[in-house]
């Protein structure tokens, strides 16, 4: 259910050092639930008073949700949760595939046992929604999943891939919402668990194309389900640019 910003509760800040990160995390994860809705209008002034927060900490918030592509500033202290247009979704997860394709075929090799035991944990959490499942939890275990597959990778390149994962969260949130934890698609929870095996077996070129057909297939679903007919064309040319690359890893 959407919620307006006279909904919400006060956030409590666990590290003043950190209050920052801490309230631009809390809006990116009521955005991507869709509890603040695309086009919402965001009072700094009115933010900080339902969240119990000062004014600094969530303009500077704001202003990192603005990079992530989240929101969309606006004139007088005001902000606006930037609209959903299918056209985005499909440039997203072909840029995606595409990037992930080259980063995994480099970071794979160097997988640590520890966090080839971790894909797997987080893969069995994610493997059996019920209705008592947390959506908040569910991303965060997703959003783990997937940074674990590029561990190791430097920290200006992990916050780009961290972008684009918490971009597409935005549109898996809204997708596995309206279709409720029982129906989430049981395709999920078999490309998950064939990702962890695959990195345990260090088999680069099958976790190249496992990720790339993983991103297609939900990319494909998200389109089916917001704007059916509508043509995949980058999709198509990202995932045969992943396949291409998974046949062929480096040595």
């Amino acid at each position: 259910m959407n919620s307006s910003i006279g909904e919400l509760r006060p956030l409590r800040i666990r590290n003043a050092r950190h209050a920052v990160e801490e309230i631009a995390n809390h809006l990116r994860l009521l955005i991507v639930t869709g509890r603040l809705a695309p086009e919402t209008k965001l009072s700094q002034v009115e933010l900080a008073r339902v969240l119990g927060v000062s004014r600094t900490p969530v303009r500077e918030a704001l202003r990192i949700l603005q990079q992530l592509g989240f929101v969309q500033m606006e004139a007088n202290c005001r902000a606006q949760v930037t609209g959903f247009a299918v056209a985005d979704l499909v440039a997203l997860y072909a840029t995606r595939i595409a990037v992930e394709s080259l980063v995994l075929q480099d970071s794979v090799p160097g997988l640590a046992p520890a966090v080839c035991a971790e894909l797997s944990a987080l893969a069995a959490g994610l493997a059996e929604p019920s209705a008592a499942t947390v959506m908040d939890d569910w991303l965060d275990r997703h959003r783990r999943f997937h940074m674990a597959l590029f561990a190791g990778v430097s920290a200006p390149l992990a916050r780009t891939l961290a972008a684009n994962i918490d971009r597409s969260d935005f549109f898996v949130a809204m997708y596995l919402s309206a279709a409720g934890p029982a129906r989430w698609p049981a395709r999920l929870q078999r490309e998950h668990h064939a990702i962890a095996a695959a990195c345990s077996r260090r088999d680069t070129g099958r976790v190249v194309t496992l990720v790339g057909e993983h991103l297609y297939l939900t990319a494909r679903a998200l389109v089916d389900r917001f704007a059916p007919g509508q043509p995949v064309t980058l999709l198509d040319h990202a995932l045969r640019m992943a396949r291409a690359a998974g046949l062929s890893p480096p040595a």
